[in-house]
């Protein structure tokens, strides 16, 4: 019992240094609101004491594994080392193999699991930095070694039977599970449902890629070399090059999606909203006879649950122990059981499949788990049509995941995870064409925002080829208006099947025609030939005529050191944790109280022809040249750029966009009616 103590405690004070570089990130006031946080969520947990077990699997498991690891590091060393006269000697040596063998476990996390907040081994960089063949040439020695120190553990057999067996039954519980995984994957890929099309009424797919800039995606040269599937799909549909998200954030811009109206109109201004609203589309494709799904692989920010109206909704976590989990039960041995996905996907629901945990994220195996989830579900309804809504948010910050390379830049990481995450919707599709979910499918490809950096983008590898020279003041996406590339969006319709009218309604669309996301539930109505709901904002982007409209846009909440160039958690943490509460079933929302502050902060525009104007209601006007992508910057009314355009046209804009927020006119910038002067 004495060296199952000594194995017990060692691994429980490296599980303790692990969380080390969770302190070097806070500071004192930080802790003191993250534990006021922690202590509303215990207390709510305690009033809902069912809430309790979404986080007990990950508790058990959790135990588990350091007994399972205990128990292999007891068996390992009273075989390799024999009792001693002195107990002193016999305590040393035991630790000294323990110390080894928790060495050998992290050194396998760092290599495994690069992004890790466990304890790393600096070292590694340098390992991580050689050339593959030296990789695999050090990796195959670290296994030599492995397998040599098994096969001396195995020469013990015969005198100690008993805990040879429990050691070898501890390393080969791994084996089992991949075994498993092994086992589901074939069954996966094997699968033959026999589904069929509803022969009148095609299935609809909406995927949405999370922080996916438009203008990069309408450059040929760039989408062509480097997201090849991408430019096919753009050059079988009709891929609108001039859209617009109305709001830079992913709960708000799904909502307008599902419901066709501005956020004025939704009400979902700023993610994590108190009020839930309904997912419109949902309902009303379920009235026609849909099964709905939606999934996505984050939903920290964007709540889209089964009771806004889709049948199921798959995928991470929604309640508030996402926000913590995922990096408190970023240790080595739960990183270890994120390889078996199959196996332990019940059990891992905030590390395993979950983008929020980056560390641990591997983008194939959450299709693994949805895939398998899909097919379950049309093994029921082998003829129902069937609307599905995913999203995809890999691009978005951190811009890392489980095998993401160090070392690169923000914009190298960014453009690195557009071609992971086209592989990633690739490998989908390519399973919806093996369940025979294409043979009559509109696919819509749309991004919820864009994505705005402070320095030029380059072609990857190219670095002396500019891809897109604008630079914005501000990162991000819904922080300012004037960073155009934060609302610049993909949208691109494609039709899989033989109606030829589907097809040659979106083979003919007039892809020039300036497209917003709200305008796609009312083409999606028209496509289906089924009469919309009648409150919808957005335009059939399908009709034969189009005429010239206003877009109005607005910013979400944005604390200032979100603002920031480089990205500071603590501090972002710690400027705005008090504006959230805890709701009573476990998710986590923005405090009613804020809202009006946050309403009245915001920036909103007016985007029509060739320009976006802009209010601040503390910083004045602001003017772009979205065609020229010029930012004339904040005006003085008194005293106009040469480039702007006159002072009455501006005035005839703010009416407009005072018309349009009605009572919220009220937080617009005061505005100067004195006649146009040209400046000097």
């Amino acid at each position: 019992m004495l060296r199952f103590g000594i194995c017990l405690l060692s691994v429980l004070a490296f599980q303790l240094f692990e969380l080390i570089p969770l302190y070097e990130m806070a500071d004192t006031k930080v802790a003191l609101r993250a534990t006021d946080t922690i202590s509303r969520f215990l207390a709510t947990y305690q009033t809902h004491p069912k809430l309790i077990l979404s986080i007990l699997p990950t508790l058990l498991i959790y135990i588990a594994s350091l007994l399972w690891f205990s128990l292999l590091l007891h068996s390992g060393s009273k075989l390799l080392i024999p009792p001693k006269k002195s107990k002193l000697v016999y305590i040393t040596y035991n630790l000294g193999f323990i110390f080894f063998a928790i060495f050998g476990l992290h050194l396998f996390n760092t290599i495994n699991f690069p992004n890790s907040l466990a304890i790393d081994i600096s070292s590694l960089n340098y390992f991580q930095s050689l050339h593959q063949g030296y990789q695999e040439a050090i990796t195959l020695g670290i296994i030599v070694f492995v397998v040599l120190l098994i096969i001396k553990i195995l020469a013990k057999f015969s005198a100690a039977p008993k805990t040879t067996l429990t050691f070898l039954l501890c390393l080969l519980l791994p084996v089992g599970f991949s075994f498993n995984e092994n086992y589901q994957g074939k069954q996966l890929a094997q699968l033959e449902l026999g589904y069929k099309t509803h022969p009148t009424q095609p299935n609809i797919i909406l995927i949405g890629l999370d922080a996916v800039r438009g203008d990069l995606l309408a450059q040929a040269d760039f989408t062509q070399q480097y997201l090849p599937f991408f430019w096919q799909q753009s050059q079988a549909g009709a891929h609108f090059t001039d859209a617009w998200s109305l709001i830079g954030r992913t709960y708000p811009s799904w909502t307008s999606v599902l419901q066709g109206r501005y956020p004025l109109n939704t009400g979902t201004r700023y993610n994590l909203p108190q009020q839930e609203p309904e997912c419109v589309m949902a309902t009303w494709l379920n009235r026609q006879g849909y099964k709905s799904i939606y999934f996505s692989d984050e939903k920290r920010f964007s709540h889209i649950r089964q009771t806004c109206g889709f049948h199921h909704v798959w995928g991470a976590p929604i309640d508030a122990l996402d926000f913590v989990v995922f990096t408190l039960a970023d240790h080595a041995l739960l990183n270890l059981l994120t390889l078996w996905p199959q196996t332990f996907h019940q059990f891992l629901p905030y590390t395993l499949a979950n983008r929020g945990a980056a560390a641990t994220y591997n983008p194939l195996d959450f299709n693994q788990l949805i895939k398998a989830k899909i097919a379950q579900e049309i093994m029921h309804t082998p003829k129902q049509p069937i609307f599905i809504g995913m999203h995809f948010t890999l691009p978005h910050w951190p811009w890392h995941w489980r095998t993401s390379p160090r070392g690169l830049s923000t914009t190298d990481l960014y453009l690195r995870s557009l071609q992971v995450l086209e592989h990633q919707v690739q490998d989908m599709l390519n399973h919806f064409k093996q369940l025979g979910l294409l043979e009559n499918t509109i696919v819509v490809f749309l991004s919820d925002h864009g994505e705005a950096f402070s320095e030029p983008l380059y072609y990857p590898n190219q670095h002396s080829r500019l891809l897109s020279q604008y630079s914005d003041e501000f990162q991000g996406h819904g922080s300012d208006l004037g960073s155009i590339n934060q609302l610049r969006i993909l949208l691109n319709w494609r039709y899989f099947g033989d109606n030829a009218w589907i097809h040659n309604q979106i083979q003919q669309a007039n892809t020039q025609t300036r497209a917003t996301l709200i305008d796609i539930f009312p083409s999606l109505a028209y496509l289906i030939q089924q009469n919309p709901p009648h409150f919808l904002d957005g335009i059939n982007l399908f009709a034969q005529e189009q005429t010239a409209r206003d877009i109005f846009l607005e910013t979400g909440f944005t604390p200032e050191a979100m603002r920031a160039l480089h990205l500071d958690v603590a501090k972002v943490l710690q400027t705005s944790i008090d504006r959230f509460i805890i709701q009573a079933d476990g998710t986590l929302a923005m405090d009613d109280a804020y809202k009006p502050l946050v309403i009245e902060t915001k920036q909103r525009g007016i985007l029509t022809g060739d320009w976006l104007l802009i209010s601040h209601a503390r910083r004045g006007w602001q003017l772009v040249n979205v065609t020229e992508e010029t930012n004339l910057g904040w005006l003085d009314l008194h005293s106009l750029p040469e480039n702007a355009p006159d002072l009455n046209f501006l005035s005839e804009l703010r009416t407009r966009l005072c018309h349009f927020y009605g009572e919220e006119c009220t937080y617009l910038a005061p505005f100067m009616h004195q006649a146009h002067q040209r400046a000097p």
